[in-house]
């Protein structure tokens, strides 16, 4: 994947979490969708619609589960229709650059694999404990990258509440406005058409104002997988080793206990006044901490 990367990227420029993101849903529905298009007009069609759900798809059958583990993971990269992947990726784009400018790449990386996963496990639950769900949990499966998407605008939301976005004939809404309200239409679809992919929208909009809550008092739920690295590998002869002695150790925690203390500040100071009460020293140190994060 690393090389497909880099045949995409020819100036050496370093494609960033965000990207990648954006570039894997795309990748798959063109893999998928021009191998059907293609096998369909020899009368034998590959990769239909059942056939890639099948093996991509969350089913809310637990049986069926178990025999497809890794779906998962698979279901937060899989589209079928165009406009549904077109509007997750600009949902994705727009939600995703304010995150990655607060809190970096690596963050934007967890929020979106564990919200798609308790978008998952939120749709698995309610499908087999609610009656209402019985006669179709073993026909329905869930898929597409709104359930982390919405993990992503929530987190966001609850950082920054009344970090403004311009919406076309609605002017500048608080972010906190954008995401209740995107929450009140997935909570009135419940038993709707689409009541497993709403279902999946609430479970990742939980984990994402759980995951900011709790990283405002220091627990940090994505700290295992921002381990994963996703920027260009480098060779070993690239790789510096630095040796601390205990007094360097001491140093680099205080250090590191200074700046976060400073983000915390930057950050309760956009809560309360918004990102335009800034000043430009404040704005250069949040947009340097991001960049050190990816």
């Amino acid at each position: 994947m690393n090389q497909l990367f880099n045949k995409l990227n020819p100036s050496g420029n370093r494609i960033e979490t965000l990207q990648r993101l954006l570039l894997v849903n795309v990748l798959l529905f063109l893999l998928i969708r021009i191998t059907f298009a293609v096998s369909s007009l020899f009368n034998h069609p590959l990769l239909s619609f059942d056939d890639v759900s099948y093996w991509l798809a969350v089913p809310s059958n637990i049986g069926s589960l178990m025999h497809r583990p890794w779906t998962l993971m698979t279901y937060m990269f899989y589209h079928w229709d165009f406009f549904h992947l077109l509007f997750n990726m600009l949902w994705l784009y727009w939600m995703g650059s304010i995150m990655v400018e607060y809190l970096g790449s690596k963050k934007l990386f967890g929020v979106y694999i564990l919200g798609g996963l308790f978008g998952a496990l939120a749709y698995l639950i309610s499908f087999n404990l609610f009656p209402y769900f019985h006669e179709t949990v073993n026909q329905s499966y869930a898929l597409g990258a709104s359930a982390s998407i919405l993990a992503i605008t929530v987190a966001t939301a609850t950082l920054l509440p009344n970090y403004t976005i311009a919406l076309l004939f609605l002017g500048n809404i608080p972010l906190k406005w954008i995401a209740i309200v995107s929450v009140l239409l997935d909570l009135i679809s419940v038993t709707g058409e689409n009541a497993g992919g709403h279902i999946a929208h609430l479970g990742g909009a939980l984990f994402g104002f759980l995951y900011i809550r709790l990283l405002q008092n220091g627990t940090n739920l994505t700290s295992w997988i921002e381990k994963v690295n996703w920027s260009r590998n480098r060779s070993a002869s690239s790789m510096k080793v630095a040796h601390r002695g205990q007094n360097n150790d001491e140093n680099f925690n205080m250090s590191k206990k200074a700046v976060q203390e400073k983000m915390d500040e930057i950050l309760d100071k956009i809560n309360k006044s918004g990102y335009g009460s800034l000043s430009q020293v404040e704005k250069d140190f949040l947009f340097k901490m991001s960049k050190d994060d990816k």
